[in-house]
């Protein structure tokens, strides 16, 4: 079942004209940085077999998925659709699908990076053991292969600590328990109470299979929303929701970024002219 939002105040769920032409002049480029990412973790001499698949196996394929996750995103809700023109439940459906798979494989490929470092470096724990496979990773509790990183990567990694948090608190309840939600149409709250009539006239109308009625309050009650970018996980884990676009291409061109840091770490004598 769809849930409607209603507008809170502190919370801006639509675009400045601004944001519109940031995100209309980025788009053009995720393929270019895809190619870029290419050329790092797919022309390397890789010291195990391990970390060649999940450097190009896994990191790369991950950011190609999201990279077509963002197109179809905005595909299905474009920037420049009227607020009061509704998306069509295919489009929705549409766009959570592609949310789901990007937010997924924005944790996945943090994961991947941080294993082709393990497998390419030997880092070993404390007692010069593998490292076990649920303390692999990027995240601040990540101990052992964040110290084994060069104090430059040390220091990116704590500076998006944050950003981290973030893909790991949306890819939990996402993975585990309920998958993202756009809501269909939001209303101001002004016509709260004139919305929430309607929607009691209308279980009445579908106790007594008084359907045309039904369909007749449905209709009015969209007249009163419009639409919002609007992503909510879960309503009880997730928190405040984000702006379903622009987040996903800042997301991609940190996982961009976050890919050529490694990447150099992993390589730091490579000519610049190549990353």
């Amino acid at each position: 079942m769809k849930r409607v939002c209603i507008e809170r105040t502190g919370i801006r769920m639509s675009y400045s004209d601004k944001a519109v032409a940031s995100m209309v002049q980025e788009l053009p480029f995720l393929r270019t940085k895809y190619h870029e990412l290419m050329h790092v973790f797919v022309y390397r001499n890789y010291v195990s077999e391990r970390g060649r698949e999940l450097g190009v196996q896994g990191f790369l394929r991950r950011v190609n998925i999201m990279m077509h996750c963002v197109s179809r995103l905005f595909e299905y809700l474009p920037l420049d659709r009227p607020q009061a023109n509704l998306p069509n439940d295919e489009s929705i459906v549409g766009a959570e699908i592609a949310a789901h798979a990007f937010l997924i494989n924005v944790y996945g490929a943090i994961d991947n990076l941080a294993w082709v470092w393990v497998c390419e470096k030997s880092v070993r724990d404390e007692k010069g053991r593998a490292v076990k496979r649920g303390n692999v990773g990027f995240w601040r509790n990540n101990t052992i292969v964040r110290t084994s990183l060069p104090a430059e990567l040390q220091t990116y990694l704590a500076e998006r600590d944050k950003w981290l948090d973030y893909v790991a608190d949306w890819r939990h309840p996402l993975a585990h328990r309920v998958p993202p939600y756009i809501p269909p149409y939001c209303v101001a709250p002004s016509n709260e109470d004139v919305y929430q009539e309607l929607e009691r006239k209308m279980l009445i109308q579908l106790s007594v299979g008084n359907v045309a009625s039904y369909e007749e309050a449905k209709q009015k009650q969209k007249q009163l929303g419009c639409f919002r970018p609007w992503l909510q996980g879960s309503f009880s884990e997730s928190g405040r929701p984000i702006r379903v676009h622009q987040q996903m291409l800042i997301d991609f061109v940190t996982t961009h970024e976050m890919g050529l840091k490694v990447g150099h770490a992993l390589d730091p004598l490579r000519p610049e002219g190549e990353y």
